[in-house]
């Protein structure tokens, strides 16, 4: 039986698919969740330290990274997010 829920039209579910199997109630709860699709630039900030929680990220492709400000001014890397993780903590590029 093919599900109503098709994955073509929302990435995330297609993502998210890639790694696991996800029920027909699953794949409904993500369709209605509201999605912004948004392509960043090198450098580009996601969320900064101190900014007040308002979405969660899904990373599809390419890499983000949590940095701190050095007492230099310099950044500091300090983690890396890989696709499918949710950065949501201090400042990501």
């Amino acid at each position: 039986m093919h599900s109503p829920f098709h994955s073509d039209y929302n990435p995330m579910i297609r993502k998210l698919e890639s790694v696991f199997t996800l029920t027909d109630d699953e794949r409904q709860a993500l369709q209605s969740l509201p999605m912004q699709i948004a392509v960043l630039k090198a450098d580009q900030d996601i969320v900064r330290e101190g900014d007040r929680p308002s979405r969660s990220c899904l990373l599809l492709s390419g890499f983000a990274c949590t940095y701190k400000v050095t007492a230099a001014g310099k950044r500091q890397i300090v983690s890396f997010n890989c696709p499918v993780t949710f950065p949501t903590s201090r400042a990501c590029t």
